[in-house]
């Protein structure tokens, strides 16, 4: 696709293509003032004043002035407008980002470094507003327009001195494209860098505890430098390019106006030109020279401007809408696991060959070495990731049948880090749920796994804000509000991601407790890192290298003496 077609598409995406073009068409209307102001100002000077002819010096100077009045009020009602579209423009941009990350695929969202998405939704959704309403609205209407518009006036008083000047400015255009598309190149490469700082920058504010209990601040620091270094360069090499696009067209207005003055001297000689013709003309000259470098600057900008706008439109457009129809899943009765397999990469195995068939509620627990595919195989519940081989049934039906809603809406998840979110410990139990939950059903959840008295001995109780750095309630605590979420999801299906591995005893016994609520006729899916707290499950299914090795109760798997037995031991 080339990039005609890609404005063609921006134009639209953005949805303010009907309010841009009449202000396109507004702005390519005749600023008469932009010509005219230098050929009035040399009748009056040149012609009516040494004449003595006072009343044209009234007519010109009126004229001169309304027309200066109405090209003030054409600029402040096209600034305010202006000001108008990009404001709306850049909202719809992130708000349609953003609906088209909540809604894709996690598989296709992880392909983005979290700082890379907050910079696009950022900065370069900022650029990109910019596209139309400012940089192209500066080169086209305006910068083209003048440049048309005094060859135009100059052709009309001498056509001669007028082709002189043309030739030498477009020639300097078709000189200087290769450069143009130099610097296309160079921004290109700034932004990828850009981003890709911004990318860094996230990673390292994010993992600063990490990075300082494992002491590899330096390490880091070293790569953001580096990055820098290359940002600095890039911006070196755009900004040397824009002074040799100056420069030269400096040096080309020079030599037209060097070749006008020759000319027309020899014209005035002849008797052909006058001197205020050849002042005339060079005051034309310098309004080229103006309208050529605002085209570079502006051309340069919008290149910037159009590559952020192609960035969030290829994420837009890449970003695949999980599916909304399908059957309605009400009832989970069984779930069969029939030769699944899984690849990130289409190339390695995640989880090769496995098989599960469950057939009632019961308590399954995945155990095994870290990076094994305990994660990977729970998150292909949800559908978080599709499988590349095999099936998955639910109630002896494809799941990929259902819809993604009732699917979902049937499973409960609990993460290995608690979720929480930026409003009051009610509205944080309430988050998410597939029906209405009364007040009175989150007391009395919280009542049963012991979380009621400290939310009640916070100053405002259930109304009190918190968010995940919060520290009003303690981190087994915010583990707690997402067992209270998920008891009172109430879904057939539970997923639990090692939820007691960074808790200390008093809070894994707290945890343990509301697992027993929780898990009370469900199908769920535990990962432990605390072998102990899955003894009792109904089935442990010990995963190795993407396949199942070994499946039993705790005490089968001990009497079995394999893999099993050796990594409880080891965990002991």
């Amino acid at each position: 696709m080339n990039k005609k077609e890609n404005i063609k598409k921006l134009l639209t995406f953005g949805e303010n293509k009907k309010a841009l073009t009449f202000w396109y068409i507004v702005r390519l209307l005749p600023s008469i003032l932009v010509f005219t102001g230098p050929l009035l100002t040399s009748l009056i000077l040149d012609t009516y004043f040494p004449d003595n002819n006072y009343k044209y010096v009234y007519y010109c100077s009126f004229i001169y002035i309304v027309l200066t009045i109405l090209r003030t009020i054409q600029i402040f009602f096209y600034n305010n407008k202006r000001n108008k579209i990009i404001s709306k423009e850049e909202n719809t941009i992130k708000k349609k980002m953003y609906e088209n990350v909540i809604k894709s695929k996690v598989s296709l969202t992880d392909s983005y470094p979290v700082g890379e998405l907050i910079a696009l939704n950022t900065s370069e959704s900022k650029s990109a507003s910019l596209l139309f309403a400012w940089s192209y609205m500066r080169i086209y209407p305006i910068a083209y327009k003048e440049v048309f518009y005094t060859i135009i006036v100059m052709l009309f008083l001498d056509y001669k001195l007028a082709i002189i000047s043309t030739i030498v400015f477009f020639l300097s255009y078709f000189m200087l494209k290769p450069l143009y598309k130099k610097n296309y190149k160079v921004i290109e490469k700034l932004q990828k860098i850009r981003l890709e700082l911004s990318s860094k920058t996230n990673e390292f504010i994010n993992s600063y505890s990490t990075n300082k209990s494992l002491r590899i601040e330096g390490s880091n620091l070293s790569e953001i430098d580096e990055l820098l270094k290359k940002t600095s360069d890039e911006v070196l090499k755009y900004n040397k390019v824009i002074y040799i696009h100056k420069y030269l067209l400096s040096f080309i207005s020079f030599i037209s106006t060097i070749l006008i003055v020759y000319v027309g001297g020899v014209n005035i000689l002849s008797g052909v030109s006058s001197l205020a013709l050849i002042i005339l003309f060079r005051n034309y000259i310098a309004s080229l020279d103006s309208a050529m470098n605002i085209i570079v600057e502006f051309k340069n900008e919008a290149n910037n401007n159009y590559n952020a706008y192609m960035k969030i439109y290829n994420l837009c457009l890449n970003e695949k809408e999980d599916e909304k129809d399908g059957l309605l899943l009400k009832k989970v009765d069984s779930i069969k696991f029939k030769h699944v397999k899984m690849s990130y990469d289409g190339v390695n195995d995640i989880l090769k060959d496995i098989n599960l068939d469950i057939t009632k509620p019961m308590k399954i627990a995945l155990v095994g070495k870290s990076g094994c595919g305990k994660s990977t195989l729970v998150n292909l519940m949800p559908r978080f990731y599709d499988i590349t081989g095999g099936s998955i049934l639910i109630n002896d039906t494809d799941y990929k049948e259902y819809s993604l809603e009732t699917l979902r809406n049937n499973i409960g998840y609990v993460f290995q880090e608690p979720v929480i979110f930026h409003m009051s410990i009610m509205n944080n139990i309430k988050y998410g749920q597939n029906r209405k939950v009364t007040n009175k059903e989150v007391i009395e959840v919280c009542k049963k796994i012991g979380l009621h008295d400290k939310i009640t001995s916070l100053e405002n109780g259930y109304n009190t804000k918190i968010d995940i750095y919060s520290d009003k309630i303690s981190y087994g605590e915010k583990q707690l509000l997402n067992f209270a979420r998920a008891i009172l999801k109430n879904a057939d299906i539970l997923i639990l991601d090692e939820v007691t591995s960074n808790l200390d005893l008093e809070f894994e016994q707290k945890v343990m407790k509301a697992t027993k609520e929780v898990l009370k006729n469900k199908f769920s899916f535990i990962i432990a890192h605390r072998l102990k707290t899955i003894k009792e499950a109904d089935l442990i299914v010990y995963i190795e290298n993407g396949k199942i090795k070994e499946m039993g109760t705790h005490d089968e798997l001990i009497k079995m003496n394999g893999k099993y037995k050796t990594l409880y031991n080891d965990k002991k």
